[in-house]
């Protein structure tokens, strides 16, 4: 991979000095160099979202297309049965904090009692 890059890197490099080391190239570096691009013209079509809207449109298969909804509430309940599991956790009842409950020891008091 470094073999190509440094390929690319000194085809480039010898591409810029080329009109240096032969006259005759002069001309033609900069030409394609500066290359003008023309704007688009004013009325250049359709926008990117009708684009996008009409190749979803095309592209989408007729037995997925449902128009009529039929099907939503099926959808709904796969929906649900799969969010069931997170639901049900998110929902649990919070533990109930114990009075009695110590928490846990950082270091042993027999250990080094004058911690």
């Amino acid at each position: 991979m470094a073999l190509l890059l440094g390929l690319a890197v000194a085809t480039f490099v010898g591409l810029m000095l080329l009109p240096t080391l032969a006259p005759a190239w002069r001309t033609a570096i900069p030409a394609v160099w500066d290359l003008p691009v023309p704007p688009p013209p004013a009325d250049a079509g359709p926008s990117v979202d009708e684009m996008r809207t009409r190749r979803l449109q095309v592209t989408a298969p007729r037995n997925l297309i449902d128009t009529t909804w039929f099907r939503e509430h099926h959808h709904v309940e796969l929906a649900d049965e799969a969010l069931a599991p997170i639901r049900d956790y998110l929902h649990r009842p919070l533990a109930v904090a114990d009075p009695t409950m110590q928490p846990p020891l950082l270091f042993d008091p027999e250990v080094d009692p004058d911690r």
